[in-house]
């Protein structure tokens, strides 16, 4: 699997990070690892693993939207905690 040998440097980190709320969001997670780059997803429970834990970026249609106009992301960290979490 082409996947699977382009995530295994981030794969064990991934597992462990998506055990907790889904083991089949490892793949993802690896990837957004990898590049550095945020999950755009509508999965609350991925959503919220990334601000639980901070290893890795994800985030909905709307922050998107925010990061594509500059916001920074601590300001959309907000509005994801928010929106996902219920904490002010």
């Amino acid at each position: 699997m082409a996947l699977a040998r382009a995530t295994q440097p981030f794969a064990g980190e991934a597992r462990r990070i998506a055990a907790s709320f889904d083991p089949d969001d490892w793949p993802f997670i690896a990837l957004a690892l990898e590049y550095g780059a945020p999950i755009w997803t509508n999965d609350r429970d991925l959503i919220r693993g990334s601000l639980r834990t901070g290893g890795y970026r994800a985030l909905d249609t709307r922050g998107l939207e925010m990061l594509l106009n500059g916001v920074s992301w601590e300001e959309i960290r907000g509005y994801l905690r928010r929106r996902y979490c219920g904490n002010p």
